[in-house]
C-alpha cells in the first residue's frame, strides 16, 4: 500500500489507502495464527469495511 501511495503522491494523484490487519502476530511463534484464522478475520471484517467505504464515497467526491 505505501509504495503505491508514494508514487501516486509524486504523480500528483490524490488517493486514499485502507488496510485491514488480519493477524496481529507479536513475534510469538506459539500464537497459533493460521491461514484459516486470517481468512476468518477478513470475513468478519468485510461487512464493516463495506459500510465504511459506502459512507466514505460521498465524502471523497467533495474532498477531491
Amino acid at each position: 500500500t505505501i509504495p503505491e501511495v508514494i508514487v501516486a503522491n509524486q504523480l500528483g494523484i490524490k488517493c486514499i489507502a485502507i488496510s485491514v490487519i488480519t493477524n496481529t502476530v507479536t513475534g510469538d511463534t506459539k500464537s497459533g495464527i493460521t491461514h484459516m484464522h486470517v481468512l476468518e478475520v477478513s470475513q468478519k471484517t468485510g461487512p464493516r469495511l463495506r459500510r465504511l467505504i459506502i459512507r466514505l464515497i460521498p465524502e471523497l467526491s467533495t474532498a477531491f
